[in-house]
Formats: C-alpha cells, sequence, structure tokens
C-alpha cells in the first residue's frame, strides 16, 4: 500500500522541512518509489534539496494568499502517482490547509484510491512549545489519520513545565492515534550541531555530506551516528 506522508505545524522554523528532509532520505534508504512535494507560498525550504527532487507546487494567489482551490492539483498528483508522498506544507498555508483537508474529505478520497494517509508534525521546546502543541492538537482534533510525532530537542530539551512529551497527559491521551514518536536528540554546539545546520544551511543530504571528499573523517563519524539513530527510531514505525 503506498503511503502519503503530510508534514505539517502552524508555527514557522520548528524544524517541519527538515523533518520532511529525514523522512524522504529513510523512506529512499529503504528503495521506495518516491514524490516529494513543497507547497509553501514564501519559504520553499524543502524544494532546495535537489537531491530529493522536490516539486514545488504554488497554492497562492498573486498577493501570496492561499488559493485552496489549488490544493486541487495536489491531490490529483498524489492519486496518480504510484509510490509514496512526502509533503511538506507552509506554516502560512496550515490552517487553509487543515481547512481543505477536513471540509472535502480529502484524507477519505486518498484512502479510497488505496493509499494510506499519515500525518506527520514537530514539538520544540522554548517559547514556541505551546504554540506547537496547539498544532498538534489541532491536527488530531481535525484527522482520525495516525499521526507521527518529530521531538526536536535541536532547539533544546522539549519539556512543559519539566515534563517530557512520554509523560505528558497529552501524550497519554493521544497515544493510541500515535503512529510513533522520533527523537531529534539534542546536539553539542560547536561539533556535532554545528555539522547539522551546516548540512542544513546547504540542503544537503546525509549520503550527500557523507560521501564527499569534502567532509573530513571526524564529521563524516558523527553525521553517521546521528543518520543511524534517526534512520533507526523510523524503522520502528510502520511507515
Amino acid at each position: 500500500m503506498h503511503t502519503v506522508h503530510f508534514v505539517v505545524m502552524g508555527k514557522g522554523g520548528v524544524g517541519k522541512s527538515m523533518s520532511a528532509s529525514l523522512l524522504a532520505q529513510c523512506l529512499i534508504k529503504k528503495e521506495r518509489t518516491l514524490f516529494c512535494a513543497d507547497t509553501d507560498p514564501t519559504n520553499m525550504t524543502f524544494s532546495h534539496y535537489k537531491a530529493l527532487n522536490v516539486q514545488h507546487f504554488n497554492i497562492s494567489d498573486d498577493q501570496l494568499k492561499v488559493d485552496t482551490r489549488k490544493f486541487d492539483a495536489l491531490i490529483n498528483h498524489i492519486a496518480a502517482f504510484e509510490g509514496d508522498c512526502v509533503v511538506d506544507t507552509g506554516a502560512s498555508s496550515f490552517l487553509p490547509l487543515m481547512h481543505y483537508l477536513h471540509e472535502n474529505k480529502m484524507v477519505d478520497l486518498l484512502e479510497s484510491t488505496g493509499r494510506r494517509v499519515v500525518i506527520h508534525t514537530p514539538l520544540v521546546g522554548g517559547q514556541a512549545i505551546d504554540e506547537t502543541i496547539r498544532g498538534l492538537q489541532t491536527i488530531l482534533e481535525f484527522f482520525s489519520a495516525p499521526v507521527v510525532v518529530w521531538v526536536n530537542e535541536y532547539f533544546g530539551k522539549v519539556q512543559k513545565d519539566g515534563i517530557g512529551f512520554k509523560d505528558s497527559s497529552l501524550y497519554k491521551d493521544a497515544k493510541d492515534r500515535l503512529l510513533g514518536v522520533v527523537v531529534l536528540q539534542e546536539l553539542t554546539a560547536d561539533t556535532s550541531g554545528q555539522d547539522v545546520a551546516n548540512m542544513a544551511k546547504k540542503y544537503l543530504t546525509f549520503d550527500e555530506v557523507l560521501n564527499s571528499p569534502e567532509t573530513d573523517l571526524a564529521t563524516q563519524h558523527r553525521l553517521g551516528l546521528i543518520r543511524k539513530d534517526i534512520f533507526n527510531q523510523l524503522a520502528m514505525i510502520d511507515l
């Protein structure tokens, strides 16, 4: 069965596109036939990953206002594609996309074509934690599709009042709805953190960096460990 992965969150700058790129890299490693799409009208981060061959779908009008009817073209493309799909959505289009998918029962439509739909969303710590929690709650309210939560510790520990996500009431209440949880572990700023930041800044995949003759041995080692950890976590989830 082909799977459609929507990566969504209403808060920008929380690692949504990074999660989409990591997911796509893992699926490619599994030798899945893959179509990647970026619908962000203003910050097209995912589409800059050339190795992933991401197609940008323009879903805004001339005034950069989201035109929900333009989502139809993406849905039609997904329904015709014989393989898995990863769709990275923009923060500015979060609510319009939620309403579009919900009101038009597009998840039901995709499932009627024999596809499975999975929703991915990041959680971060710090000042953005409340907004990302509300985003997750909105997703759980709008859809019955399984959800993968990406706990992004790259910005620091993801804790609310000292309580981590897996110990929270939100997790306990939503556990039956969650397909899995991926933890992007907090990194040391001047070593592994810098390695990942440099990779992301250049929109490169793990394979591109690890196979580059310009990457030194220590950096290869650190990035190899990070990739192994993330891919092992994803391997435990029915993607």
